[in-house]
Protein backbone atom coordinates (compact mmCIF):
# COMPACT_ATOMS: atom_id res chain seq x y z
CA UNK A 1 0.00 0.00 0.00
CA UNK A 2 1.47 3.49 -1.04
CA UNK A 3 1.52 5.80 2.19
CA UNK A 4 -0.40 9.04 1.25
CA UNK A 5 1.88 12.22 1.17
CA UNK A 6 2.09 14.34 4.32
CA UNK A 7 0.42 17.06 4.06
CA UNK A 8 0.24 20.07 6.25
CA UNK A 9 -2.51 20.53 8.62
CA UNK A 10 -5.09 23.85 7.15
CA UNK A 11 -4.85 26.48 8.64
CA UNK A 12 -2.67 25.36 11.27
CA UNK A 13 1.22 24.86 12.32
CA UNK A 14 2.68 22.78 14.93
CA UNK A 15 3.00 25.54 17.51
CA UNK A 16 -0.83 25.53 17.64
CA UNK A 17 -1.00 22.15 18.99
CA UNK A 18 -1.00 23.37 22.30
CA UNK A 19 -0.52 26.57 24.26
CA UNK A 20 3.06 27.83 24.55
CA UNK A 21 4.25 26.65 28.62
CA UNK A 22 4.49 30.06 30.30
CA UNK A 23 8.28 31.40 30.82
CA UNK A 24 7.75 31.17 34.62
CA UNK A 25 11.03 29.78 36.82
CA UNK A 26 8.45 26.74 37.34
CA UNK A 27 8.84 25.82 33.69
CA UNK A 28 12.33 26.62 33.69
CA UNK A 29 14.54 23.36 33.51
CA UNK A 30 17.27 24.03 36.20
CA UNK A 31 20.57 22.14 36.35
CA UNK A 32 24.02 22.92 37.03
CA UNK A 33 24.73 24.66 33.95
CA UNK A 34 22.65 27.06 35.13
CA UNK A 35 21.68 26.62 38.78
CA UNK A 36 23.52 29.46 40.09
CA UNK A 37 22.08 32.28 37.28
CA UNK A 38 18.42 30.92 38.73
CA UNK A 39 19.70 31.45 41.92
CA UNK A 40 20.77 35.02 41.73
CA UNK A 41 17.59 35.81 39.62
CA UNK A 42 14.91 34.70 42.46
CA UNK A 43 16.65 36.56 44.99
CA UNK A 44 18.08 39.58 43.36
CA UNK A 45 18.39 41.44 46.81
CA UNK A 46 21.12 39.43 47.15
CA UNK A 47 23.01 40.89 44.20
CA UNK A 48 26.42 42.32 44.32
CA UNK A 49 25.16 45.10 42.86
CA UNK A 50 21.72 46.08 41.52
CA UNK A 51 23.14 45.31 37.37
CA UNK A 52 23.55 41.87 36.62
CA UNK A 53 23.92 40.70 32.93
CA UNK A 54 22.69 36.82 31.81
CA UNK A 55 24.78 35.62 29.28
CA UNK A 56 25.08 32.38 27.04
CA UNK A 57 24.94 31.48 23.91
CA UNK A 58 21.90 30.60 22.03
CA UNK A 59 19.29 28.08 23.44
CA UNK A 60 20.50 28.33 26.92
CA UNK A 61 17.19 29.97 28.15
CA UNK A 62 18.18 33.43 28.54
CA UNK A 63 15.00 35.07 27.03
CA UNK A 64 12.89 32.79 29.34
CA UNK A 65 14.64 33.56 32.55
CA UNK A 66 14.43 37.14 31.92
CA UNK A 67 10.26 36.78 31.52
CA UNK A 68 10.64 34.94 34.59
CA UNK A 69 12.21 37.53 36.51
CA UNK A 70 10.37 40.16 35.32
CA UNK A 71 7.21 38.50 35.96
CA UNK A 72 7.87 37.38 39.27
CA UNK A 73 9.74 40.94 40.56
CA UNK A 74 7.15 43.29 38.29
CA UNK A 75 9.80 44.30 36.31
CA UNK A 76 9.48 46.26 33.09
CA UNK A 77 10.91 44.39 29.47
CA UNK A 78 12.21 47.27 27.23
CA UNK A 79 11.24 46.70 23.81
CA UNK A 80 14.16 47.18 21.20
CA UNK A 81 11.70 49.30 18.61
CA UNK A 82 10.42 51.39 21.15
CA UNK A 83 12.39 54.52 22.00
CA UNK A 84 13.51 54.84 25.50
CA UNK A 85 11.56 56.79 27.56
CA UNK A 86 14.28 57.52 31.08
CA UNK A 87 10.82 58.75 32.88
CA UNK A 88 8.97 55.67 32.68
CA UNK A 89 11.93 54.10 33.86
CA UNK A 90 12.47 55.68 37.29
CA UNK A 91 12.22 53.44 40.40
CA UNK A 92 11.45 50.50 37.76
CA UNK A 93 12.73 46.90 37.49
CA UNK A 94 14.35 47.13 33.75
CA UNK A 95 14.74 43.97 31.64
CA UNK A 96 16.30 44.34 28.41
CA UNK A 97 16.95 41.46 26.39
CA UNK A 98 19.38 41.01 23.65
CA UNK A 99 21.36 44.30 24.98
CA UNK A 100 23.93 44.49 22.63
CA UNK A 101 21.73 45.33 19.74
CA UNK A 102 20.75 48.18 21.65
CA UNK A 103 22.09 51.68 21.24
CA UNK A 104 25.14 52.70 22.90
CA UNK A 105 23.72 56.01 24.48
CA UNK A 106 20.44 54.12 25.61
CA UNK A 107 22.46 51.70 27.28
CA UNK A 108 24.65 54.15 28.86
CA UNK A 109 21.42 56.25 30.23
CA UNK A 110 20.12 53.26 31.71
CA UNK A 111 23.24 51.51 33.72
CA UNK A 112 23.48 54.96 35.05
CA UNK A 113 20.10 55.43 36.06
CA UNK A 114 20.65 51.79 37.92
CA UNK A 115 23.93 53.08 39.35
CA UNK A 116 22.43 56.46 40.52
CA UNK A 117 19.69 54.49 42.11
CA UNK A 118 16.99 55.78 39.48
CA UNK A 119 16.46 52.34 38.08
CA UNK A 120 15.52 49.52 41.11
CA UNK A 121 17.41 46.60 39.21
CA UNK A 122 18.82 46.40 35.65
CA UNK A 123 18.94 42.77 34.05
CA UNK A 124 20.49 42.83 30.43
CA UNK A 125 20.97 39.38 28.43
CA UNK A 126 23.13 38.53 25.31
CA UNK A 127 25.24 35.87 23.99
CA UNK A 128 28.77 37.74 24.79
CA UNK A 129 30.22 38.89 27.16
CA UNK A 130 30.25 42.30 27.48
CA UNK A 131 33.70 42.97 27.79
CA UNK A 132 33.97 41.37 24.29
CA UNK A 133 31.10 43.84 22.99
CA UNK A 134 32.21 46.40 20.17
CA UNK A 135 31.54 49.76 22.15
CA UNK A 136 32.49 53.03 20.71
CA UNK A 137 32.02 55.34 24.12
CA UNK A 138 34.55 54.69 26.37
CA UNK A 139 32.71 55.44 29.71
CA UNK A 140 29.98 52.76 28.72
CA UNK A 141 33.46 50.13 27.82
CA UNK A 142 34.46 50.66 30.99
CA UNK A 143 31.13 50.19 33.21
CA UNK A 144 30.26 47.02 30.87
CA UNK A 145 33.75 45.67 31.98
CA UNK A 146 32.33 46.10 35.77
CA UNK A 147 28.94 44.18 35.40
CA UNK A 148 28.61 41.19 37.31
CA UNK A 149 27.48 37.96 35.05
CA UNK A 150 25.57 35.57 35.51
CA UNK A 151 26.67 32.58 33.11
CA UNK A 152 24.33 29.92 31.23
CA UNK A 153 26.03 27.32 29.75
CA UNK A 154 24.67 25.25 27.01
CA UNK A 155 22.40 22.35 28.39
CA UNK A 156 23.75 18.91 29.11
CA UNK A 157 22.34 15.27 29.07
CA UNK A 158 21.19 15.45 32.41
CA UNK A 159 18.80 18.52 31.28
CA UNK A 160 18.21 17.94 27.97
CA UNK A 161 16.34 14.24 28.05
CA UNK A 162 13.34 15.88 31.02
CA UNK A 163 13.13 18.37 28.21
CA UNK A 164 12.42 16.40 25.67
CA UNK A 165 10.13 14.50 27.56
CA UNK A 166 8.21 17.57 29.24
CA UNK A 167 7.90 18.91 25.57
CA UNK A 168 6.05 15.96 24.50
CA UNK A 169 4.18 16.14 27.78
CA UNK A 170 2.85 18.96 27.11
CA UNK A 171 1.51 17.57 24.11
CA UNK A 172 -0.43 14.69 25.88
CA UNK A 173 2.07 11.85 24.21
CA UNK A 174 4.72 9.99 26.61
CA UNK A 175 7.66 8.66 24.52
CA UNK A 176 9.84 5.24 24.67
CA UNK A 177 13.59 6.58 25.76
CA UNK A 178 14.80 5.20 22.10
CA UNK A 179 12.84 8.44 20.54
CA UNK A 180 14.35 10.58 23.19
CA UNK A 181 17.30 9.39 22.60
CA UNK A 182 17.50 9.96 18.94
CA UNK A 183 16.47 13.18 19.10
CA UNK A 184 18.82 13.88 21.16
CA UNK A 185 21.81 12.72 18.61
CA UNK A 186 20.49 14.42 16.01
CA UNK A 187 19.03 18.04 16.94
CA UNK A 188 21.35 20.75 17.69
CA UNK A 189 21.95 21.43 21.88
CA UNK A 190 19.42 24.15 21.34
CA UNK A 191 16.38 24.63 23.08
CA UNK A 192 15.19 26.91 20.44
CA UNK A 193 15.65 24.39 17.57
CA UNK A 194 14.83 21.13 19.84
CA UNK A 195 11.63 22.63 20.38
CA UNK A 196 10.94 23.31 16.67
CA UNK A 197 11.94 19.57 15.69
CA UNK A 198 10.00 18.45 18.64
CA UNK A 199 6.53 20.19 17.34
CA UNK A 200 7.04 19.12 13.97
CA UNK A 201 7.13 14.95 15.09
CA UNK A 202 4.10 16.22 16.52
CA UNK A 203 2.72 17.97 13.73
CA UNK A 204 3.07 15.09 11.33
CA UNK A 205 2.33 12.28 13.99
CA UNK A 206 -0.98 13.78 14.43
CA UNK A 207 -1.51 14.66 10.58
CA UNK A 208 -0.76 10.78 10.28
CA UNK A 209 -2.17 9.25 13.07
CA UNK A 210 0.94 7.86 14.07
CA UNK A 211 2.28 6.85 17.65
CA UNK A 212 5.73 8.43 17.66
CA UNK A 213 8.50 5.85 17.79
CA UNK A 214 11.97 6.14 16.12
CA UNK A 215 11.69 5.41 12.99
CA UNK A 216 8.76 7.76 12.47
CA UNK A 217 10.59 10.36 14.30
CA UNK A 218 13.97 9.58 12.01
CA UNK A 219 11.80 10.13 8.97
CA UNK A 220 10.28 13.64 10.32
CA UNK A 221 13.95 15.01 10.83
CA UNK A 222 15.18 13.49 7.84
CA UNK A 223 12.91 15.13 5.61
Amino acid sequence: MTPRSLEPMPQQTAFDLVPPAPQSFETFFQTGCNEQAVKWLRRPQAWPSNIIALIGPAGTGKSHLLHAFAKESGGQILALDNPLRVSECRRQIICVDDAQKWSEEALFILINMALNGDVKSLLLTDRQDPSRWEIRLPDLRSRLKNLTIAPLAPPDETLLEPIVRKIFSDYGREIDKSVVDYILIHCPRNLSILSENIARIEHYARAEKQDVTKRFAAKILRG
